[in-house]
């Protein structure tokens, strides 16, 4: 064991900091929702943009409140998203798991995993594309976070 007699030579003159109690971060934005989605481009292009933002706002989501994030084809972890968010919601766009050790989530289920719904839908283009896919993610929405028509 290590016997440290002299404090102020081990530690210079630097001042020593301790902190007390839990210190609570007032300036940032809490994120509530959370979208992810695979696309080549860098940017989230704006017609899905403008869908999102809509989507979003009748979910009464303002917009600092959620976060896009493209995962260009690598794995994302619902777990890593909790931890850097602590969202209430993750929408999971396209053919996404989740995670490694989850089961494939089917589309437009709502799951809840420790205090996060999580809802995994069609990929922003297919949403954009194909008839009907975003009435099921709105009814999905609705139900899930209960919002009344």
């Amino acid at each position: 064991m290590l016997q440290i007699q002299q404090t102020t030579t081990l530690f210079s003159g630097q001042k020593v900091f301790r902190i007390s109690k839990n210190v609570e971060k007032n300036n940032e934005e809490k994120i509530k929702a959370v979208g992810v989605y695979d696309n080549a481009s860098t940017d989230l292009p704006s017609t899905f943009q403008e869908m999102l933002d809509k989507l979003m706002s009748a979910c009464k989501f303002n917009t600092n409140e959620i976060s896009f994030l493209n995962i260009k084809a690598n794995e994302v972890s619902v777990g890593q998203l909790q931890s850097c968010f602590n969202p209430e919601l993750i929408l999971l766009f396209g053919e996404m798991t989740g995670s490694k050790n989850m089961t494939k989530l089917q589309k437009n289920i709502s799951y809840e995993l420790n205090g996060t719904k999580i809802i995994r839908t069609e990929s922003l283009e297919n949403l954009e594309r194909i008839k009907g896919e975003k009435g099921k993610l709105w009814e999905v929405l609705k139900q899930t976070l209960g919002i009344e028509s």
